[in-house]
């Protein structure tokens, strides 16, 4: 039985998927499985997939039908053999001794969740951002959760993080099916709900691929970012802390407001849907205005895209003046 099962969802990544996998085959940590769920791909991933099987015997390859990123990562849990489990994006790769720290970090110092810090690169390999430098902080499963939605230290996503397998299979943790947007985010909740001891080391050993079109910019697209309240409201029926209930209340009016944001901006203004968004901005505004991490900038645009003929005035106001200005 390998120490850890790395799993790869893959999907059109022919691109950067041997970076990917290469970077995995290079760890310093030998004692590893890779599994690569092919999620029904139209280009060359697959037959890269299964090259790479018959090179090295630690690569696993599952081929099927597309079912979307939660579906591929699920597929990868059903068969990992690890201790340890982590997740690698395919168009993203690790620093050779991503393994080697996470594990010995969660090995030396007792904890249940590891987590690394990452960088952020765009399409040219040009470095974007990368996480601030921390000593070595521990966290209780309050302020890890609260930490999710406030993006401090590490951030929701799915990567970048090596969880004791247990945790998973013992409480039947999976991807939720149901959620296209913010699934990550539950995942982990409701993970770190039934852990003890959080470890994050802000060293930057993940490369995290910055996908510009990944942008919101369909009525369908903000549709699936709406799947976040289906997120939050499962995680507000485990959630017990009143402290951390209020951070889901808050981080539901900030999906809230950027939806609106997004549908204000446009040129065609859908009335009925931002109807709708409005409702769930103000259903969770008392939060968002007393959330100390927010600030007064984003909590005075909140209650102005509660009304739309206001915001859009002050707009135009703004445009005038920035013309004039340019003239």
């Amino acid at each position: 039985m390998p120490k850890i099962s790395v799993i790869i969802p893959v999907y059109n990544a022919e691109k950067y998927l041997e970076k990917c996998i290469d970077s995995v085959l290079l760890q310093t940590f030998t004692d590893f499985e890779c599994i690569l769920i092919d999620d029904g791909s139209p280009d060359n991933s697959g037959k890269i997939c299964d090259g790479y099987a018959k090179k090295d015997e630690r690569i696993k390859v599952v081929h099927q039908e597309n079912g979307g990123v939660s579906c591929a990562r699920n597929a990868g849990l059903d068969i990992a053999q690890g201790e340890w489990i982590t997740f690698i994006d395919s168009d993203d790769w690790v620093d050779e001794n991503y393994l080697e720290l996470m594990y010995n970090n969660a090995i030396n110092k007792t904890c249940d969740l590891s987590i690394c810090g990452l960088r952020s690169i765009d399409k040219n390999g040009k470095l974007i951002i990368e996480s601030k430098q921390y000593p070595v902080m521990f966290f209780d499963k309050v302020s890890a959760k609260k930490i999710l939605f406030g993006f401090e230290y590490f951030t929701t996503a799915t990567v970048s993080k090596l969880v004791n397998r247990k945790y998973i299979y013992e409480n039947n943790i999976r991807f939720d099916m149901e959620v296209k947007v913010c699934e990550d985010g539950l995942f982990w909740f409701e993970i770190i709900d039934k852990i003890d001891r959080v470890l994050y080391d802000s060293t930057p050993c993940y490369n995290y691929m910055r996908n510009e079109n990944s942008a919101l910019n369909s009525t369908m697209a903000v549709d699936k970012y709406m799947t976040n309240y289906i997120a939050t409201r499962k995680m507000a029926q485990i959630e017990k802390n009143r402290s951390v209930l209020r951070k889901i209340k808050s981080y539901e009016a900030l999906v809230a407001h950027y939806l609106c944001d997004i549908l204000l901006q446009r040129d065609i203004f859908i009335k009925e849907k931002y109807k709708f968004y409005r409702k769930h901005l103000l259903n969770s505004l008392f939060y968002y205005l007393l959330d100390r991490d927010i600030g007064k900038r984003d909590k005075i645009m909140a209650v102005l895209y509660l009304f739309p003929k206001v915001y859009t005035t002050l707009k135009k106001i703004k445009q005038k003046i920035t013309a004039g200005k340019m003239k």
